[in-house]
C-alpha cells in the first residue's frame, strides 16, 4: 500500500485533513515489561499491569505518571500478581482480576486510589474481562466444571448478579467485552451442531444471537463501541476470514475491505462510538502482529505505517503491536508497544486528537469589554513558517483562550489582535498534547493590523479625533483602549508605541 493514500483515507474516517499526535511509553523502570488494558475516555487515566520484582502487579497512570495498585489483600497476603485492570473515566476506581500464589485461583479486586485494596467480591473466584465506565457494572469469564464457559454480569459492585443465558442451540458461550455503558455485553457462543455465533445481551432484550447474513459457521463478536450502539466481529477463518460491523439500533451489517490481509490472520478489536473508525490486527510479512484501520471502501491502513509517513519519527524505536482500548471518539489509543533493540514490549498512550493549547492574554492600554474581543493565532515553525491559522479565538473577562491546534512538535504560537500588535512564545511543545499557561501581553496601537505602528496609525487617530460612536468621523479602530471616545489616551497610545512592529 501506498503511504500517500493513508492521509486522505484517514481523513475520512476521522473528519480531520491535519491531526497532532503524541505517543507516550510507560516504561519508568527502562527493563521491565507494561501492558495497557483500559483508558479513560479524556484519555488521562489509563489502567494496566507491570513487573516489578518478578511480581505482576496492576497499575494506574495517571497523566504518564505511575501509581502502583497495593498488593495485600485482607487475609491473603502472598498475592503473586493482579492483572486485566479497569479504570473508570473520573480516575477514582480500579477493579480488575488477581490470583493467589499458593492455589492460582482468580479472585476479583477493587482499589480507590490512596485506599487500601479491597477485598474479593464475594463468592467470584473467576475472571473480570469488561468493565463500564463507572467501573460499577462488569462482567466476568468462568468455567463449569464440565469445562463450559458461562458469563456472569454483575451491577453495584458485585451485589447484583445475572448468569447470561446461552443462545437457542448453544452449550456454552464467552464474553468478550461490554459497553462503556454497562448496558450491553457482546461475545461468542458455541452451538450444539458446531462452529461459533456472536451474540450481544442486553438487560431488556437478554441474549440475542446476531444476524449471520454470510451463512459461515465461524462467526465472533470481538469488540462494541463504547456507546454500546456498534458490535465488530470476524466471520471465517484465515483466508476467507471477513471483519464486519452490526449496529443494534436498527440490525444492519457492513463488511470490511481487508485487501492484502487475507492471508495473515486478520481480526477486529474496537470501533469508535459513531461506528466509522475501526481497529483490527494482522500478521506482518515477518509474523508479528500489527493494528490496521479499516474501511467499508478503503484498502487497511497499518497504523505504524501512518503515524512513521505523517509524524516521522514520534514513536522513535518502538512499533505498536496492539491496540488495547480506545477512547469514543476514535483518535485516543492504549495498547503494547515493541522496542526491537531492547526486545521488550511497554505499556503506550496514543493521542491523534490534537493539541489543546490554553492560556491568558493580556490586552494592554485597554478598558474596554475584553470578552468582546479576539484574536488571531499563528502556528510557526523554528524558521517561521506559519503551519496553521485559527482566526477568531475568543477571550473571557480575564483574557483566558483555548484552542486546539492540528499541529505536533516543538512550535512558535503568534498572536495578534484587533489592534494590537503580533506577540509570539516559542518553544511550545504540542506533542504534549494538553498546553496549559500559554501567556502573553499584546502591545496596542496597531490601528490598520498591518503589525507595525507607523504614520498610518497616527492618521487614523487624528482623522477620528474627539469622535464618539455617533459622530460622522467615527472609526471604531482609533479607540484604542475601548472608551467608546477617540482622544487623547489614544493618541498618546500611538505616540508611546511608535514604530514598535509585531514579532
Amino acid at each position: 500500500m501506498k503511504l500517500r493514500r493513508l492521509l486522505p483515507v484517514f481523513a475520512l474516517l476521522t473528519g480531520q485533513t491535519c491531526l497532532a499526535a503524541s505517543f507516550t511509553v510507560f516504561d519508568p523502570l527502562g527493563t521491565s515489561s507494561s501492558f495497557a488494558k483500559s483508558i479513560s475516555d479524556d484519555g488521562q487515566f489509563v489502567a494496566g499491569r507491570f513487573r516489578l520484582d518478578n511480581i505482576i502487579r496492576s497499575t494506574l497512570w495517571v497523566n504518564g505518571s505511575l501509581q502502583y495498585v497495593p498488593l495485600v489483600i485482607p487475609a491473603d497476603p502472598l498475592v503473586w500478581r493482579l492483572y486485566n485492570s479497569f479504570v473508570n473515566d473520573a480516575g477514582t476506581k480500579v477493579i480488575g482480576t488477581g490470583s493467589r500464589l499458593a492455589s492460582g485461583a482468580y479472585f476479583n479486586f477493587s482499589w480507590i486510589p490512596g485506599a487500601p485494596t479491597a477485598p474479593d467480591y464475594p463468592g467470584l473466584t473467576y475472571e473480570l474481562i469488561g468493565a463500564s465506565a463507572t467501573c460499577n457494572e462488569f462482567v466476568t469469564l468462568r468455567i463449569s466444571p464440565g469445562g463450559d464457559f458461562i458469563s456472569d454480569f454483575f451491577t453495584g459492585n458485585g451485589t447484583s448478579t445475572v448468569t447470561l443465558p446461552n443462545i437457542p442451540g448453544s452449550f456454552s458461550q464467552g464474553a468478550s467485552t461490554m459497553s462503556k455503558t454497562g448496558s450491553v455485553v457482546v461475545g461468542t457462543a458455541y452451538p450444539v451442531a458446531g462452529g461459533l455465533r456472536g451474540f450481544y445481551w442486553t438487560p431488556a432484550a437478554s441474549t440475542v444471537a446476531l444476524p449471520n447474513p454470510t451463512g459461515n459457521s465461524l462467526q465472533t463478536a470481538d469488540g462494541i463501541s463504547r456507546n454500546g450502539q456498534f458490535i465488530v466481529g470476524a466471520v471465517g477463518a484465515f483466508s476467507s476470514t471477513q471483519i464486519f460491523r452490526f449496529k443494534i439500533s436498527d440490525g444492519t451489517t457492513v463488511f470490511y475491505d481487508i485487501t492484502g490481509l487475507e492471508d495473515s490472520r486478520p481480526s477486529v478489536s474496537h470501533v469508535s462510538s459513531d461506528g466509522t473508525f475501526v481497529v483490527g490486527e494482522a500478521e506482518n510479512p515477518q509474523g508479528l502482529r500489527q493494528p490496521y484501520l479499516l474501511s467499508t471502501t478503503s484498502a487497511p491502513i497499518n497504523l505504524n505505517a501512518y503515524i512513521s509517513s505523517s509524524f516521522g519519527s514520534l514513536l522513535g524505536p518502538w512499533q505498536i503491536d496492539r491496540i488495547r482500548d480506545m477512547s469514543s471518539d476514535g483518535k485516543k489509543f492504549i495498547g503494547t508497544a515493541r522496542n526491537p533493540s531492547i526486545g521488550k514490549s511497554s505499556a503506550f498512550v496514543l493521542n491523534l486528537s490534537g493539541a489543546n493549547v490554553s492560556g491568558r492574554l493580556t490586552l494592554s492600554d485597554f478598558s474596554g469589554s475584553v470578552a468582546a474581543e479576539t484574536v488571531t493565532v499563528k502556528v510557526r515553525d523554528a524558521g517561521g513558517t506559519v503551519l496553521e491559522t485559527i482566526p477568531n479565538v475568543p477571550l473571557n473577562a480575564q483574557g483566558d483562550y483555548s484552542f486546539t491546534s492540528n499541529q505536533t512538535g516543538v512550535r512558535t504560537i503568534a498572536f495578534q489582535g484587533r489592534t494590537w500588535l503580533t506577540k509570539t512564545v516559542t518553544n511550545v511543545n504540542l506533542g504534549a498534547g494538553t498546553v496549559n499557561n500559554v501567556n502573553a501581553t499584546l502591545v496596542n496601537g496597531d490601528s490598520n493590523r498591518d503589525d507595525a505602528v507607523d504614520l498610518s496609525d497616527y492618521t487614523i487617530i487624528v482623522t477620528a479625533f474627539n469622535a464618539l460612536p455617533s459622530s460622522g468621523n467615527w472609526d471604531v479602530r482609533a479607540d484604542l483602549n475601548g472608551d467608546g471616545v477617540v482622544d487623547l489616551t489614544d493618541y498618546t497610545i500611538v505616540i508611546t508605541k511608535f514604530n514598535q512592529t509585531g514579532e
